[in-house]
């Protein structure tokens, strides 16, 4: 039985999702929602005026979505923070779960500027342009580029999930605290304590610990 190991917010994670976070294994967008939400509800909470941190669902809708469609969704929003970070996935498909790969599209309003985080060179550019282009119907005058920010690549064909996570925390934290910061200071150390500390994340806010 497949049972229910946190309910958080509009998280809820399975035996089967938290299984992912062992070594070698590709996250699902659950386990990005999960922290995503973790983020907005506790280690960011005094940022919720500047910082947007949009669930992979609903990213993928307004990928997927006519623009105009998206257009509509992102006004119902009314996103007024400053920051917007988005995780990207390569799937092509609304209604089925799945892709290979997960990147993640960063928006200043402020500068009007879209930048990727891809740890892959560029494998969800195609995605992030498409999302951009969304994007533009709520902001006018923004960028009409993305730029791809310099990420170490990654090692593997699992990890990619893992530094969307790492390079949205370690962002936020340099733009609320003022400090620069480059996703080429990330190591393959680094993403796998990350696997580690994700897990524990979810397992603290349990009632029901998942067992061998």
């Amino acid at each position: 039985m497949d049972e229910i190991i946190v309910n958080y917010h509009d998280s809820l994670l399975r035996k089967s999702d938290v299984r992912l976070l062992e070594p070698g294994n590709w996250i699902n967008d659950k386990i990005i929602g999960f922290m995503f939400q973790y983020f907005e509800f506790e280690l960011f909470q005094n940022c919720s005026d500047s910082v947007k941190f949009f669930d992979p669902d609903l990213v993928q809708l307004l990928k997927l979505s006519s623009d105009q469609d998206a257009g509509s969704i992102l006004q119902s929003l009314q996103l007024h923070q400053r920051f917007l970070f988005l995780p990207v996935n390569d799937n092509g498909a609304l209604m089925t779960p799945g892709g290979q790969h997960w990147s993640l599209l960063f928006y200043d309003k402020t500068s009007m500027t879209f930048e990727h985080y891809d740890s892959m060179e560029g494998a969800n550019n195609y995605e992030a342009n498409l999302i951009s282009r969304k994007l533009r119907q709520v902001f006018p005058g923004s960028s009409s580029s993305v730029a791809q920010k310099p990420v170490p690549k990654q090692r593997n064909g699992h990890d990619c999930g893992i530094y969307v996570i790492t390079i949205t925390e370690q962002l936020v934290a340099s733009l609320v605290g003022g400090h620069h910061w480059q996703a080429t200071s990330l190591s393959s150390e680094q993403i796998s304590r990350e696997r580690k500390n994700i897990k524990e994340i979810i397992l603290n806010r349990s009632s029901t610990l998942p067992s061998s």
